[in-house]
């Protein structure tokens, strides 16, 4: 099948979503598809595939265009509108743009059907339109949903306008790779780890104040733009709290496996992009599904969201998002049985290479039912 990914995501950059998009096209093309993903021009240097550690079996074209502002984004939908038809006819697009899809719904000459993946509900009244307009269209074949809470949230706010069907799939990771002795990173107590942007919600804090609580463990943090690992370096005053700042993927996956405790602190509120939307209620983090692949043990906030992958006692110990005793409690007990931690590693990694690998995900939601397709 010919699948013409769209998205929204600068390429190569250092953002989980971009991260995303490029994994589920390459995903797609392992699994024998012919995939051409239309992304932005990123600010990093060098090869796409090679930034993100994949092989070049899908093409990669770069349609340039303005940021957030709706305007400039559906002027970018029209210019890759434009660009998707000098390509030969795809058999199905693909996207996580809908004000691109919105674009090629009403353009007569594309005739494959429209599959759009959401990562959140829409912001405002103005979004809310696009979508349901997309969602009436003919042509409009399913929606995919991170998470049971937001394919519901999709359900409330649409109702009868979303005749499609809408898939559950929640994010993925990369087929682990062979195992490695904990404690790589280790001085003298445990080594715990965290991977990811240091944005307000993601749960530093929390570190701040559990390795206050817990001075024989050592805090690794990796990741995190430049100007907000200044800032917390310049806040804290803790020996046991190391910021490496941002690290290749393919590093970050080997120090993972490397830590004996990795950490998903994520609080009641996660702001998206610094300071952006919240997401808590919707979320499908990367990092929960690296973790589960890294055959680490994890210690995650006990959110609604988060429940829908993790079980308190089964693939990870769940601690309240603000209960620092609680975070301290559940390092505590892993470190006095690590016959636990073995089986919380364990399941979780069994788990992820059943349901969430990236194959898994691509295979899933190009199996899914579609409405049936009408001409326009």
């Amino acid at each position: 099948m010919r699948i013409h990914y769209v998205s929204h995501a600068a390429v190569p950059s250092r953002e989980a979503n971009s991260l995303q998009v490029m994994k589920m096209c390459a995903a797609f093309a392992r699994a024998g598809h012919a995939v051409v993903h239309f992304c932005r021009p990123g600010p990093e240097a060098g090869d796409a595939h090679a930034f993100y550690g994949l092989a070049p079996d899908f093409r990669v074209e770069r349609v340039a265009g303005a940021g957030l502002p709706v305007v400039g984004r559906l002027q970018r939908a029209m210019r890759l509108a434009a660009r998707l038809a000098r390509e030969p006819a795809p058999d199905l697009v693909y996207g996580r743009d809908f004000h691109s899809l919105f674009v090629l719904a009403r353009r007569g000459r594309l005739a494959a059907p429209l599959v759009l993946e959401v990562h959140q509900p829409p912001r405002n009244a103005l979004e809310h339109a696009l979508q349901r307009s997309l969602f009436r269209h003919a042509r409009f074949a399913r929606l995919v949903c991170i998470s049971r809470a937001l394919a519901e949230e999709y359900r409330s706010r649409f109702g009868p306008d979303l005749a499609a069907p809408i898939v559950v799939a929640p994010d993925g990771a990369d087929e682990p790779g062979a195992p490695q002795p904990a404690g790589g990173e280790r001085a003298n107590g445990l080594a715990l780890g965290y991977v990811g942007h240091l944005y307000p919600g993601k749960g530093l804090e929390l570190i701040e104040r559990l390795a206050a609580r817990l001075p024989r463990c050592a805090f690794h943090v990796l990741g995190g733009a430049a100007g907000d690992v200044a800032a917390w370096r310049a806040r804290l005053a803790l020996q046991n709290v190391h910021l490496h700042g941002h690290v290749p993927h393919a590093e970050a996956q080997r120090r993972m496996r490397a830590f004996d405790v990795l950490l998903a602190p994520y609080q009641a509120a996660v702001l998206i992009g610094g300071g952006g939307s919240d997401v808590s209620r919707w979320m499908s983090p990367l990092k929960v599904f690296e973790y589960m692949a890294s055959g680490r043990p994890m210690i995650a906030s006990d959110l609604p969201v988060l429940r829908e992958v993790l079980r308190d006692g089964e693939n990870a110990l769940l601690a309240r998002a603000d209960d620092v005793e609680a975070w301290a409690r559940a390092v505590e007990r892993l470190e006095a049985d690590p016959a636990l931690a073995r089986r919380l590693a364990g399941r979780a990694l069994e788990e992820l290479r059943a349901r969430y690998t990236w194959e898994r995900r691509a295979e899933l939601v190009l199996a899914a039912p579609s409405r049936s397709l009408s001409a326009p």
